[in-house]
């Protein structure tokens, strides 16, 4: 990847987020210290995380649990975006130089989240 980053670097900065908004959140009496620690400990068990979309599925599911993650979620969403879109034309590039047009456009139809 050029520009884009990869996943294990999006995954260190979501986490540094995370905990961002967990500390910005307990100063500003917005958090319970109990809460901070449950959002933690679920925040924990997403891992290990295989993909893009895998990221995005786990990250998702629990921003909809904790609103404090909403945040978050939002702020990569064009990520999860433009990384999925990356791993699915990473993909389909063999089916296409092998001549294999069709399996390659539903392959590419069937990875991408967004159109």
């Amino acid at each position: 990847m050029t520009n884009e980053k990869t996943l294990q670097q999006l995954i260190a900065d979501i986490k540094t987020e995370v905990m961002t908004e967990i500390i910005w959140d307990i100063r500003k009496s917005d958090m319970t210290t109990e809460r901070a620690h449950d959002l933690a400990k679920d925040f924990l068990a997403l891992f290990p995380i295989t993909d893009f979309k895998d990221l995005f599925m786990k990250l998702q599911l629990l921003s909809k649990k904790y609103k404090e993650l909403e945040v978050v979620f939002i702020k990569y969403s064009n990520e999860f975006a433009e990384g999925l879109k990356q791993t699915v034309l990473q993909e389909a590039h063999p089916f296409i130089q092998n001549g294999d047009i069709e399996t390659a456009i539903k392959l590419i139809k069937g990875g991408m989240i967004y159109g």
